[in-house]
Parts: C-alpha cells; sequence; structure tokens
C-alpha cells in the first residue's frame, strides 16, 4: 500500500469515527428524549388525571404504547444507519487499495 493509499485510508477511517460519534450523540438524544417522555406519562399524567377526570387512563396507556414504539423505530434507525457509515467506510478503503492495482487503460 503506498503512502496516498494510507493517508486517504486513515482520512476514511477518522471520518467514519467522526460520523459514528455523531450517531452515538443522536442515539443518547433519544435515550434522554424517551426516559423523559416516560417519566412524563407515568408521573405527570396522573396528577393531570386527578384534576381533570375527563381525561382518561386509557389515552395515557396508548400515548405509553406510541412512545415506546416511536423509541424503538428511532434506535433501530441508528443502528442501521451506523451500520451503513460502517459498510461504506470498508468499500471506500477496499477502493482505494484495490482500484489502483488494476491495469485500467
Amino acid at each position: 500500500m503506498s503512502r496516498t493509499q494510507r493517508d486517504i485510508s486513515i482520512a476514511i477511517v477518522i471520518m467514519m469515527l467522526i460520523l459514528l460519534y455523531f450517531q452515538f450523540n443522536d442515539y443518547q438524544t433519544q435515550v434522554e428524549r424517551h426516559e423523559n417522555a416516560i417519566k412524563f406519562w407515568t408521573e405527570e399524567v396522573p396528577k393531570v388525571q386527578e384534576e381533570y377526570p375527563e381525561f382518561s387512563p386509557k389515552d395515557a396507556e396508548e400515548a405509553l404504547a406510541r412512545e415506546e414504539a416511536l423509541y424503538a423505530r428511532q434506535v433501530q434507525t441508528i443502528a442501521i444507519k451506523s451500520g451503513l457509515i460502517v459498510l461504506v467506510s470498508g468499500l471506500a478503503i477496499a477502493a482505494v487499495y484495490y482500484l489502483p492495482r488494476r491495469n485500467i487503460r
């Protein structure tokens, strides 16, 4: 592997790590948002139900179920995007390494 190929590969790995860092931050944000939503629906909503009896517990249960489904979908999306980042980075490094070896005319 030539010096240029090595430098390009290192740059690709650094970019991959930066993108994975951003994905991790997105994941942490989603976890925090999810925890806050769960706390709201389990602690604050019963207080509201005491003040406003027309607010049914069924509404809170449905909202909690929607929140769980949304969180699962968002975490799955973050995992898929992270996997794609690693895959594309690996393919880019392979292209940097193998394409110059071929005699393309």
